[in-house]
């Protein structure tokens, strides 16, 4: 926006017939504005040196933009309103606090030189050229302003998006841990009985071996039934085991088609 704002403001004061000196500090501010946006734009990132740096230059430049081209009847003290709103986009809120208040004194120190120095403040050479030059710079910094709401908004609406989808998959996950455990505690309520019910069928058979008055050979009967009994509920125990351990993350499972 800065970069941009420079060369468009170079071309309104060659328009206008402002200050020789005026138009080559131009220049170096455009310049230097370009330069460093290439720098940001090659490393995708800006940091707080680049930005302190950038606010420091401006405010410099500005200072000595501000003599020739009017002093307080020209546009430069609006430009300068615009660079803190800039430093949010490189530093934190005490840093940003820190830097302004540096450039404020940065600024009375050159307002104090001047107010000394009153012949050195070139003035319009027509009421239009003030009028024009204000009018133009009106319309920069407004442009800037409204670019970096924009640019500010469509962060703020990333980040909302992007908040929103974590929740959805934290909903989504939320939701297959409480199937899950539904499910454990169905297989567990399942093997419980399962379990039990055998259990209490062998501890029958044993009661009834021990009947003195049951014939040897339903004995051994009832000794075959508690056979199969006891395998069919050793199968069954080490297929849960088996199952817990794949749900413990123990066990690899392999397909093959066969």
């Amino acid at each position: 926006i800065i970069a941009v704002s420079n060369w468009l403001g170079l071309i309104n004061n060659v328009f206008l017939g402002l200050d020789a000196r005026l138009i080559l500090v131009n220049i170096l501010f455009a310049l230097t504005s370009t330069l460093l946006l290439i720098f940001v734009r090659k490393k995708a990132k800006a940091n707080a040196t680049s930005g302190i740096f950038f606010f420091f230059f401006s405010a410099v430049s500005l200072m000595i933009f501000w003599p020739l081209n009017a002093g307080f009847n020209g546009p430069m003290l609006l430009y300068f309103a615009i660079l803190p709103i800039f430093l949010s986009l490189f530093l934190s809120r005490i840093k940003s606090y820190f830097t302004l208040l540096s450039g404020l004194i940065i600024v009375g120190v050159f307002f104090w030189y001047y107010f000394l120095q009153p012949q050195l403040i070139v003035p319009y050479v027509s009421e239009f050229n003030q009028y024009a030059d204000n009018y133009t710079s009106l319309i920069f910094v407004s442009w800037g302003l409204l670019e970096i709401g924009l640019f500010y908004r469509e962060e703020t609406r990333k980040v909302h998006e992007k908040l929103k989808e974590q929740v959805q998959v934290m909903e989504v996950q939320y939701n297959a841990l409480k199937e899950v455990e539904e499910f454990k505690s169905t297989v567990f309520a399942s093997l419980s009985h399962d379990i039990k019910s055998p259990i209490q069928n062998m501890s029958a058979l044993f009661e009834m071996l021990l009947d003195q008055d049951i014939p040897l050979e339903e004995k051994r009967k009832i000794t075959q039934m508690a056979s199969t009994q006891m395998a069919e509920t050793s199968a069954y125990v080490e297929n849960v085991f088996i199952w817990a351990r794949s749900q413990m993350g123990g066990l690899n499972i392999t397909k093959t088609a066969f």
